[in-house]
C-alpha cells in the first residue's frame, strides 16, 4: 500500500498486479534522486572555482553569477527534497514542507532578480538605479502571481508565473548572447574570462526556450508533460550540464587560481574591459597604465600636465575601486585582462 501510494504521488500509474513494473520505477526515482545529490555536489564545487575567480578578480558580472549559481543550486536542493518527501516519507512533513516552500518562492524570485543582471552585464551593459527598478517590475508581478496561485489554488494561475519566468530570462539571456558574441567578434581585446563565459549564456538561452515550450504544452494540453519525476529530473540534468560548463570553463586558467609572483608579471594596456569592470575613468585608466610602467606620481603628472597632487588623488580612487594596495597588486590584477 504505501509503494503504490508513493508511485501515485510521483503522477505515475501503479499496477500492482506487475512487480517487476514497481521495482524498476522504484530504482529510477532512486536514480534521479542520487543524481540529483551528486549534480547538487557538482554545482557546490563549481561555485567554489567560481568564488575563487570573483576573489582575485572582483568582476561585477562574476559577483552575479555567484548568486545566480547559488540561488538555482538551492531551488534543486527543495526540489530534491519534495522528490525525497514523495518516494521515501509514507507522510508529508507539514511545517518543513512549508518552510521549503517559502524558500523556493524566495529564491525563485531572487534568480528573476540576479540573472538578469548577469546577463546585462556580461553583455557589456551598464546597469545603474534606473535599470535596477526596470528589474525589479517582473519580480514584483511574479510574486503577486504567487500569492494569487496559493491564495486560489488554481493549476493555470500557477502556470503564468513559470511562463513569465522563463520568457522574461530566456528573452534576456538571448538578447545578451548576441551582444556578447557580437562584441566579442568586433573588438580586438575583449575580457577573455567574459568570452570564455559565452557558451553558458548560449546554453541558458537553449534551457528557457525548452521550459517555455513546456509551459506552453502544459497550457494547451493540460497534464500530458506535468510529472513530478520528469521535473526533478530535468532540473538536474539542467543543473548537471551547467556545473560541467563552469568547471570546464574554470579548470583550464590556474593563472588566476595562483597569481605569479611579485615582479613577474609585465606592463599590459588595460583594456576596456578593465576600466569597466572597476568603474575606472579614462584618465584613471591612463594614470593606471602609467603606474604598471613603474613610474612614480612627479614623472605621471609631467607626463599627462597636471599636479603631482591631482596623480596621488587619482592613484587613491584606482586603489579604492579595484581594493588593491600597491602597483604589484594592480599588475597582478591586470595579467587577468590579457585577451
Amino acid at each position: 500500500m504505501q509503494q503504490s501510494l508513493l508511485v501515485i504521488r510521483c503522477g505515475f500509474p501503479y499496477d500492482r498486479s506487475t512487480k517487476a513494473v514497481a521495482k524498476k520505477e522504484k530504482a529510477l526515482y532512486q536514480l534521479v534522486f542520487w543524481f540529483d545529490i551528486v549534480t547538487f555536489a557538482l554545482m557546490a564545487a563549481s561555485f567554489g572555482f567560481a568564488y575563487i575567480f570573483y576573489s582575485r578578480t572582483r568582476l561585477r558580472w562574476l559577483r552575479d553569477y555567484l548568486v545566480y549559481l547559488v540561488c538555482y543550486a538551492a531551488w534543486l536542493l527543495f526540489s530534491t527534497y519534495f522528490f525525497f518527501q514523495a518516494i521515501y516519507l509514507p507522510y508529508p512533513l507539514g511545517q518543513l514542507s512549508l518552510v521549503a516552500i517559502v524558500l523556493r518562492v524566495l529564491v525563485s524570485l531572487i534568480i528573476l532578480y540576479a540573472g538578469p543582471m548577469f546577463a546585462l552585464r556580461i553583455a557589456g551593459l551598464r546597469v545603474e538605479r534606473r535599470e535596477r527598478w526596470l528589474l525589479s517590475i517582473p519580480v514584483a508581478f511574479v510574486f503577486g502571481t504567487v500569492l494569487v496561485f496559493y491564495s486560489t489554488g488554481s493549476a493555470r494561475v500557477a502556470i503564468v508565473p513559470n511562463g513569465v519566468f522563463n520568457l522574461y530570462l530566456g528573452a534576456l539571456f538571448l538578447v545578451a548572447a548576441l551582444r556578447a558574441t557580437s562584441t566579442t567578434r568586433g573588438a580586438r581585446q575583449v575580457n577573455s574570462l567574459r568570452r570564455a563565459f559565452l557558451p553558458f549564456v548560449w546554453f541558458s538561452v537553449g534551457a528557457y526556450a525548452v521550459l517555455l515550450a513546456a509551459n506552453i504544452v502544459d497550457v494547451a494540453v493540460p497534464g500530458l508533460i506535468s510529472s513530478p519525476i520528469l521535473d526533478v529530473g530535468l532540473a538536474g540534468a539542467y543543473c548537471f550540464v551547467w556545473s560541467i560548463i563552469t568547471i570546464v570553463i574554470l579548470l583550464p586558467r590556474p593563472g588566476v587560481i595562483a597569481p605569479p609572483a611579485a615582479g613577474l608579471s609585465r606592463a599590459v594596456e588595460l583594456s576596456g574591459d578593465f576600466s569597466e569592470a572597476y568603474g575606472l575613468t579614462e584618465r584613471e585608466r591612463e594614470i593606471a597604465e602609467d603606474l604598471m610602467t613603474g613610474a612614480q606620481s612627479k614623472e605621471i603628472a609631467d607626463k599627462r600636465f597636471i599636479s603631482p597632487r591631482t596623480v596621488d588623488t587619482h592613484i587613491y580612487n584606482i586603489y579604492r575601486k579595484c581594493s588593491i594596495k600597491n602597483r604589484v597588486e594592480l599588475m597582478r590584477l591586470a595579467d587577468h585582462y590579457r585577451p
